[in-house]
């Protein structure tokens, strides 16, 4: 167990923080102890050290990159994972009310006297960001795009930053008891979708290579990095990190590099820079390729 909170979104009264705390004592709790979820300050232990502050609806990728999101002392991370997939959608919702959206899409949002009740604060960046759907299938498919993007850029964010100033994350959540739109990294019927998949990507090597050495890029700088998550040092091996900027209106590379690399540059569970790529106003996007050759 990471750590155990004895009270959940607020701070718990004085007195009842001090009997929680003098039981914890007397029982010889061996488990960190945190006042709250939240960014509150203890009259008795002190600041919590945690973010809570949200978001609790869908960022953009490159929101993770922002510096007011690099310099907390401990990141809360909740980007919310959109509608369901569509296998999901057509084993909740009745068949003749699965579009347009209506109160049974609702109904498996938050609490509907709450600020989730729907998903009025995920549609519009959905069909800012892909355009208007205009069918279930076509919706629920864009959300998971969206939800892939989203988790993904918070844990690569995350690697970049490690120890110098994202400190840790705490992800709400892993899943649901109740089918549900939100918050999930894989549904009630353990469906996998855009969040599960954007997150195995985040924290999974290249090919599958046995140093656990993953190569993104940075939406704040337009770098492209390479992430060591090897508790060890990495035997010298030599191979190319190849990157392509692709115009997504065209199919045209605008622009391509290759370096080599020494596998032993990098530090145990670090990350470093390789090089820095072309700037353009328009739609993009970047493929990496990662070979050995000796």
């Amino acid at each position: 167990m990471l750590v155990f909170l004895y009270s959940s979104d607020d701070l718990p009264p004085q007195d009842v923080e001090s009997m929680y705390l003098q039981v914890l004592e007397e029982e010889q709790w061996p488990t960190p102890l945190l006042s709250t979820a939240s960014n509150y300050t203890s009259e008795i232990t002190g600041p919590s050290g945690v973010k809570m502050s949200g978001p609790y609806v869908w960022e953009p990728p490159n929101y993770w990159y922002l510096s007011t999101q690099q310099l907390v002392p401990f990141l809360y991370g909740a980007p919310l994972g959109g509608a369901f997939g569509f296998l999901t959608l057509l084993a909740t919702i009745p068949e003749n009310e699965q579009w347009p959206i209506s109160f049974y899409w609702d109904w498996h949002c938050g609490n509907q006297n709450g600020m989730f009740g729907n998903l009025d604060y995920f549609t519009p960046p959905l069909d800012a960001r892909y355009g208007v759907s205009h069918s279930a299938q076509e919706y629920t498919f864009k959300s998971q795009v969206a939800a892939y993007e989203s988790h993904r850029s918070l844990f690569e964010a995350y690697s970049r930053n490690k120890y110098e100033y994202s400190t840790g994350i705490i992800h709400w959540m892993l899943n649901n008891a109740f089918p549900s739109h939100m918050w999930n990294l894989y549904d009630y019927y353990l469906n996998t979708g855009g969040a599960f998949y954007g997150t195995r990507k985040a924290l999974w090597a290249m090919n599958n290579e046995p140093y656990h050495l993953h190569v993104q890029f940075s939406y704040d700088d337009y770098t492209v990095v390479l992430i060591s998550s090897f508790k060890y040092s990495v035997s010298s091996q030599t191979f190319i990190v190849g990157a392509r900027v692709w115009d997504l209106l065209t199919c045209h590379v605008l622009f391509q590099r290759n370096v080599t690399v020494q596998s032993n540059t990098i530090a145990p569970d670090d990350s470093i820079r390789l090089f820095s790529l072309s700037t353009v106003s328009f739609l993009f996007f970047v493929s990496f390729t990662k070979k050995y050759i000796y």
